[in-house]
């Protein structure tokens, strides 16, 4: 019974993770959020790093939404998954190739996070990410799954 509360907690926290995070890059002008992605070097693309500045706040917020509520949890937790896939995959490359990143940009201007401490995060939010998938049922208690599929059943 605690480890159900626990992997709520982790649901909840995550989500809240999330939903922040793009809240505060979406407050922001997007030019801001554009030059961080700008800096790490990755898609060389003016058009791909517009798109990712003005879609990956939205993504963040909403599936944020939906895992902290656990609406859709496990597509929710999926595409967390390989969202923060992607950004391990990304800042572990700056971290390689040495690059003059003094902060993540995760948080926008709310929170400046050393590349290197970004990358453990990153890391522990993924492991928390598949644990939550693995245990997909007791993740879903006091969710809004939860709730309608007892709405279904009756």
């Amino acid at each position: 019974m605690k480890i159900n509360k626990i992997l709520v907690f982790l649901r909840v926290l995550i989500g809240t993770l999330f939903l922040v995070s793009g809240i505060e890059k979406l407050t922001q002008p997007y030019e801001n959020f554009l030059y961080i992605i700008q800096s790490y070097q990755f898609l060389n693309n003016s058009l791909l790093e517009k798109m990712a500045a003005l879609s990956f706040p939205w993504v963040e917020l909403i599936l944020g939404v939906f895992l902290f509520l656990g609406l859709w949890t496990k597509l929710s937790i999926i595409g967390l998954w390989l969202f923060t896939s992607s950004f391990i995959i990304v800042v572990g490359q700056a971290i390689i190739r040495q690059l003059p990143i003094d902060q993540c940009g995760c948080f926008g201007d709310l929170v400046h996070i050393p590349l290197h401490m970004t990358f453990v995060i990153d890391l522990t939010v993924w492991i928390i990410l598949a644990i939550l998938f693995k245990f997909i049922s007791a993740t879903r208690i006091l969710s809004l799954d939860n709730y309608f599929l007892k709405k279904e059943e009756s």
